[in-house]
């Protein structure tokens, strides 16, 4: 489809939703959402098993190569949502490698990024390609909206850069990300797939390659050769396979929402750090609903969902009874704890268990290493996603069809963003 006819039939769907109001139901098919969502990123990740593990066996040998030799081991990843994730760890974590940058940190130094020093990033500025004609090794992370091989082949839906992936890496590692990046349509807009998951591929790829190098560093020089990523990779899709057993509290959860935000109340996100606010606010393929949390306007009609990577981290719980306080109806996702009743599973009107209580890792690189390789913000974030693709279905059972935000990325997309915002602020949801 030609571009200007893809956003005009965006646009005019959108429309088409602007006048339904919660008087008219809009018929949905009966499914499980937050099923679908988990599917699709589960099928993104056997795409990674199955084609990118080989190549991380050899990036690896290489980053430990440069490592002995005093290079440096770098991650630069956009957007914010890594540097402020992986911020909040490093140093942390034990064998973590692979230092995180921010936007400021690499712009001071990719300078001074070359020979025997290793980069791992989704970036392909000019600065990326001078490190590598200055004998950095770079390893390129796709992303749905700079060109690569893999979304070359989408019907030209995305603007020639300077420069693809390919061009500015010495290795590639390939997403498997679908350009639009949501999971999950719905009828009234099925040409704009809402929910993302391109976070939580790039998130995993990240400690996926981290856990590859820390085996190479501190384990083995060459071989024996033991896939520590695919052990890694093995835990994370098991745990989101059994995630899709709280599909029951999802959907009991994403109906009271949907039925608080009928009744005139607005939607909040919450977590220590700003880490969902990153990934869930002005998102494309997220809703236009989504706030960070201002206790100044909260009130008892509102909605929150928080997210904690601790069973009872304190400062976690004084927000939550804060909230409490307002009478807001609070969905929290967090580790579940067999061991105390004082936790924000306890105290929230609604818990998903994100089942990675792990403070230092899941992957056991030796019996005489301590463990690497964290879950807890890549379960929080696709079980936040997974809640969000149900609650969307529960507005529109209730007749009511959401704004969401289009990836910036498409042809359109900025402009469908910039009219459907004005809409969605007359009407607020």
């Amino acid at each position: 489809m030609k571009r200007r006819g893809f956003l005009a039939s965006l646009l005019g769907a959108a429309a088409l939703g602007s006048g339904i109001s919660a008087c008219a139901p809009v018929p949905v098919e009966k499914k499980d959402y937050s099923k679908i969502y988990f599917e699709k990123l589960l099928s993104v990740f056997r795409k990674i098993q199955d084609q990118e593990l080989p190549k991380l066996n050899h990036v690896a040998i290489r980053a430990a190569r440069g490592y002995r030799d005093d290079g440096q081991l770098l991650a630069y990843l956009n957007p914010a949502f890594f540097s402020l994730q992986l911020d909040s760890i490093y140093p942390d974590i034990p064998l973590l490698f692979l230092k995180p940058l921010n936007s400021t940190d690499f712009a001071a130094m990719a300078s001074q990024i070359g020979e025997n020093d290793f980069i791992l990033t989704n970036d392909t500025s000019p600065a990326v390609t001078q490190i590598k004609r200055r004998g950095g090794y770079v390893v390129g992370m796709t992303v749905p909206m700079i060109q690569n091989q893999k979304n070359a082949l989408n019907s030209g839906l995305i603007p020639a850069r300077e420069m693809t992936t390919e061009e500015v890496s010495n290795s590639v590692i390939y997403s498997h990300v679908p350009i639009s990046d949501g999971a999950v349509t719905y009828a009234p807009f099925p040409m704009m797939p809402l929910c993302p998951i391109s976070t939580i591929a790039q998130l995993c790829l990240y400690w996926m390659v981290n856990t590859e190098i820390a085996y190479h560093i501190q384990v083995s020089k060459t071989y024996p050769f033991i896939s520590k990523a695919r052990e890694y990779l093995e835990v994370v899709m098991k745990r989101l396979h059994e995630c899709r057993n709280q599909a029951p509290m999802i959907q009991q959860a994403a109906s009271q929402m949907a039925q608080k935000i009928k009744s005139g109340g607005k939607l909040w996100v919450w977590d220590q750090g700003g880490i969902l606010a990153s990934e869930a606010c002005d998102r494309g393929g997220g809703l236009m609903m989504m706030r960070p949390l201002d206790m100044a306007l909260l009130s008892g009609d509102d909605v929150v969902i928080m997210t904690s990577t601790a069973t009872s981290n304190f400062a976690d719980l004084e927000m939550l009874e804060r909230i409490k306080t307002l009478k807001a109806l609070v969905v929290c996702i967090t580790p579940f704890s067999n061991y105390s009743s004082n936790s924000c599973a306890d105290k929230s009107d609604f818990a998903l268990n994100n089942l990675s209580p792990e403070s230092d890792g899941v992957v056991q690189l030796s019996e005489n290493l301590e463990k690497t390789g964290l879950t807890g913000n890549i379960m929080n974030i696709a079980l936040f996603w997974a809640l969000t693709a149900q609650f969307i279905a529960a507005l529109i059972d209730i007749g009511i069809v959401p704004y969401g935000f289009m990836a910036a990325h498409l042809p359109g997309g900025k402009a469908y963003n910039s009219v459907m915002q004005q809409f969605f602020e007359q009407r607020g949801y």
